[in-house]
């Protein structure tokens, strides 16, 4: 089995001050694993690599991850009007998405990997009222 992407649901809570257009706002946010997609399929020995060849595509089981997971989040925004802000926002992920010691049945060398635990991202907000 080979996990290509993680669907969560995410509740984020944060607080802001706000200096004529610029925002600043810091806070956190828990994320809940509601499932997992990724690829059955084979591990083949080819030039001394191992390649995954994958067979069928689906839902997975979750072993390995956290069901609940935490980060924390630092951004800054400019107001272009009243509704419309655009930004950026830094993340970090607390503690990781993998279960810690978590130890895969027989995967014959391929193991979970997650990506960075920090990653800045770029947002839109819109405020309809």
């Amino acid at each position: 089995l080979r996990p290509t992407s993680l669907h969560y649901l995410a509740l984020p809570l944060k607080i802001g001050w706000k200096r004529g257009r610029h925002v600043v706002e810091s806070g956190g946010a828990t994320h809940y694993l509601l499932g997992l997609r990724g690829e059955k399929g084979t591990l083949e020995k080819i030039d001394f690599k191992k390649i995954f060849k994958p067979l069928q595509k689906g839902w997975l089981v979750e072993d390995g991850f956290k069901k609940l997971y935490l980060d924390a989040t630092f951004g800054y925004r400019y107001r272009v009007n009243r509704q419309l802000s655009l930004g950026v926002s830094a993340n970090y992920s607390i503690g990781g998405i993998l279960k810690k010691n978590y130890v895969p049945p027989l995967l014959n060398g391929y193991v979970l990997r997650e990506a960075d635990r920090f990653f800045v991202s770029a947002n839109a907000v819109y405020f309809i009222k």
